[in-house]
């Protein structure tokens, strides 16, 4: 399987987007290797027998991502493949959400907004499906698309606190939005369990 993301206006947090992206692999199994010392774009990544090659570039303002499958049979979609895209999209809808709330900057913070609360709110949202999660674990059904969203969400929870503790509000609301994207698209995982996953 190959194919091509466009990360539309995100080609000023490249270099975020290309950190991310190794460390989230990682993160989940995935050895990741880069082909030149000092160049970080493409990537060889490899999950058992299953390899590929991750391309970012520039393209205009927005982030090319393409993924060459070295693996799999033709018409043979690989776990590789899935995780890769899934982890494309979810730091995609990540640095979008970020993105936003630095947008709103220059606004300041709405009145009657307190972070903190916000960011706890989305946490007791998170521990929620994570519960679901573990109860799905054990009547044997596949969780490992909803629990990489929330092992995410929570990095940015860890994120948003400490940016709140260095007195960094608006870091932390943005990090705190991103967490919420996350929570979200965990619980929408959830609902494929059973169904058709794609």
């Amino acid at each position: 399987m190959s194919y091509i993301h466009y990360a539309q206006g995100l080609a000023g947090v490249y270099s975020m987007f290309l950190d991310r992206l190794a460390e989230d692999l990682e993160s989940n199994g995935i050895e990741v290797l880069f082909e030149r010392e000092k160049a970080r774009s493409p990537m060889i990544v490899r999950y058992g027998e299953e390899g590929g090659e991750i391309a970012v570039r520039l393209s205009g303002p927005d982030l090319e991502v393409s993924f060459r499958d070295r693996s799999s049979i033709p018409g043979e979609v690989t776990f590789l493949a899935l995780l890769v895209a899934e982890t494309v999209t979810d730091i995609d809808d990540e640095m979008r959400a970020v993105l936003d709330a630095g947008d709103e900057e220059g606004e300041g913070l709405p009145t009657g907004v307190d972070i903190g609360v916000e960011i706890e709110d989305t946490f007791r949202e998170l521990q929620a499906v994570r519960d679901e999660i573990d109860l799905l674990r054990i009547k044997g059904e596949d969780v490992g698309r909803p629990e990489r969203r929330v092992d995410r969400a929570e990095k940015l929870y860890r994120e948003a606190s400490t940016a709140l503790k260095k007195g960094e509000p608006l870091v932390a609301r943005a990090k705190a939005q991103a967490m919420q994207v996350m929570v979200e698209k965990a619980e929408a995982s959830l609902g494929e369990i059973g169904g058709e996953k794609i």
